[in-house]
């Protein structure tokens, strides 16, 4: 079974952010609905059973779509403040110090940490981050069994892509 305290924290800390900012009345488009499970399976390059987990994040602007317990999600923000939300929510997932290494392939300004699993229920993953338009992404997929964190860049920026083109 797929741990899922990640996705859980994500949104959890994701509920929280929603007293402390003022969205603008802007709005995130629904996560889930930007790609199918077919399209992340073959992106992620396994099966997708169960279906996605959305779940609104910051008022309404922002919200996160889970895979299967986290093999792969989507966060999305948007609107003026789409940074700062990111930022806060890294920040109290406990994420904000991770190193960050360009992924100029996946955007301006693109970056992706790996997260140290932080106990033996934390899915290891990569998590890709950049800005398009006035929305700020969170992109993450789990490493497989027996395949090493960084193996899913790749991956990731195939994902990112495919998100990115939906939202235009």
């Amino acid at each position: 079974m797929r741990a899922t305290i990640r996705p859980m924290f994500l949104t959890l800390a994701g509920l929280l952010v929603s007293g402390v900012w003022s969205t603008s009345g802007a709005q995130a488009p629904a996560a889930c609905a930007l790609l199918t499970k077919p399209e992340i399976a073959e992106i992620v390059g396994r099966p997708v059973y169960s279906d996605p987990d959305q779940t609104s994040l910051a008022g309404g602007a922002g919200s996160s779509c889970t895979y299967d317990g986290g093999e792969a999600q989507i966060i999305v923000f948007s609107g003026p403040k789409s940074q700062e939300l990111w930022n806060d929510l890294a920040k109290r997932y406990g994420r904000d110090k991770e190193t960050k290494h360009p992924v100029p392939a996946a955007g301006e300004g693109a970056y992706v940490i790996y997260p140290k699993p932080r106990n033996q229920y934390e899915d290891t993953i990569g998590m890709l981050v950049v800005r398009s338009g006035s929305n700020t992404l969170g992109i993450s997929i789990a490493a497989a069994k027996g395949e090493t964190v960084e193996a899913v860049q790749p991956k990731l920026v195939r994902l990112t892509k495919a998100v990115v083109a939906r939202l235009r």
